[in-house]
């Protein structure tokens, strides 16, 4: 049985996105505000709306001051 603690444990978030253009850049600044979340890992299925158009733009913004964001893009 693991010990229990009270300091929360950094978590790596994975999402997994397809046709997402209009809800991605919101979720992933969302899920950024979290206090517990260590990194943003975003897997792209191939998306054909401007998803993936959209992700490399987030990502080249993406403000240091926030967790990483590593963005994968399924090929196709």
């Amino acid at each position: 049985m693991l010990p229990v603690t009270t300091t929360p444990r950094p978590l790596s978030v994975v999402i997994p996105c397809y046709n997402e253009i209009a809800t991605i850049g919101q979720i992933l600044r969302r899920v950024a505000e979290q206090p517990v979340v260590h990194e943003l890992i975003v897997v792209d299925d191939c998306s054909n709306d401007g998803t993936r158009d959209a992700l490399s733009a987030i990502a080249a913004a993406w403000p240091s001051s926030s967790p990483p964001l590593r963005v994968f893009h399924q090929p196709v």
